[in-house]
């Protein structure tokens, strides 16, 4: 005859505790110390204890119907000045999408900026202690390759984006490789052959080079199709201009918004002339076509990030960091057009990539 399954009560009659403590224990709750919680799990393994699996999800259903309680505050640091930041557009809808699912744990966001006159990391991080912050939501780096001094031992944190070079923190950030060869796809599937990438080196760095990444592949993988070689107009109109004679390509794959007053100014239309497609976009408005990273999802993913760091009580930099990359979505716009003679059906890709 099988033996009853081990439960909690078994646990806590050996640890001699009770069976709350017993819960909270094996869900690393803070509250309880480290050394009890090492011991519980150590009579939990002896006894081959493994939850009910109808039991979990009853107790999941129970909390979800459940008002959700007020847990505290999470930091949103700054690298920069006051209120700056939000100019950006993909930074405001990060902050947006990060307060929308905070409320929804039970959390509120505040922000706190390193930048400000007088505040050191030391004085910040004393200020969270006090205020029992643990939860730290770093926002995007104005420059590529960022290092920020910080004392992590206490916190848990997660960055967004690539430019945190040091220290590597979980993170999460747009699928840059994956947008860029999917608005290359999607141009060839419209009769585009001639596309080039522009993007300008500092946008390169910000992105890890993943848009770089993911047109140098399509290169490699056009065979016979031309795709016209990168170059980088760092917003110089001469050079663009000389370039655009020189290559005369009939797509643009870039970041650079300036291009399309370049492109006016050579008397070209688009998308009559040359189609233009962003792989970036912050938001699925405006006439561009091309990726909409919906960054406003990537806030809420970042703070089910850091609610799950926070639940499982990891704190400081992480040995392995992980990094979570967010797919975003086609948007038509209007900026490209079906060319004639193409032979995919629009929005169809020419060619499947297995593993891209």
């Amino acid at each position: 005859m099988q033996s009853r399954r081990p439960t909690q009560k078994d646990i806590a009659a050996i640890a001699g505790v009770n069976p709350a403590t017993v819960s909270m224990a094996l869900n690393n709750h803070p509250h309880i110390p480290e050394r009890t919680r090492n011991r519980i799990r150590k009579i939990a393994e002896e006894l081959n204890y493994c939850p009910d699996p109808m039991l979990s999800a009853l107790a999941a259903y129970r909390k979800r119907s459940r008002p959700v309680s007020f847990h505290g505050t999470l930091a949103w640091v700054a690298n920069a000045t006051k209120n700056g930041w939000l100019q950006n557009p993909h930074f405001a809808r990060y902050y947006e999408g990060a307060c929308q699912q905070a409320q929804r744990h039970g959390y509120r966001i505040e922000p706190f900026h390193l930048k400000e006159p007088g505040l050191s990391s030391r004085r910040l991080a004393s200020i969270f202690h006090a205020r029992s912050i643990r939860g730290l939501l770093f926002g995007p780096q104005p420059e590529p390759n960022a290092e920020i001094a910080f004392p992590f031992e206490r916190f848990a944190a997660v960055a967004f984006g690539h430019g945190l070079a040091r220290p590597l923190l979980h993170s999460v950030a747009t699928a840059h490789f994956r947008a860029t060869v999917q608005v290359i796809e999607r141009l060839k599937a419209l009769g585009y052959r001639r596309i080039a990438h522009t993007m300008t080196a500092f946008q390169d760095r910000k992105v890890g080079y993943h848009c770089l990444a993911g047109y140098l592949l399509e290169q490699f993988l056009s065979r016979d199709e031309l795709i016209v070689p990168s170059v980088d107009l760092d917003y110089d109109p001469p050079a663009f201009q000389r370039w655009f004679k020189k290559t005369k390509p009939d797509a643009i794959v870039t970041g650079n918004l300036r291009i399309l007053p370049m492109l006016e100014k050579l008397g070209l239309r688009v998308p009559d002339d040359v189609g233009v497609a962003c792989p970036c976009l912050p938001c699925g408005e405006g006439v561009l076509s091309g990726i909409s990273e919906d960054a406003v999802n990537i806030g809420r993913v970042a703070v089910d990030t850091l609610v799950a760091l926070l639940l499982s009580d990891e704190c400081g930099v992480p040995a392995q960091p992980r990094k979570v990359l967010v797919e975003g979505s086609w948007i038509e716009g209007g900026t490209v057009v079906r060319q004639p003679g193409a032979t995919c059906p629009a929005g169809v890709d020419s060619e499947k990539r297995e593993g891209i």
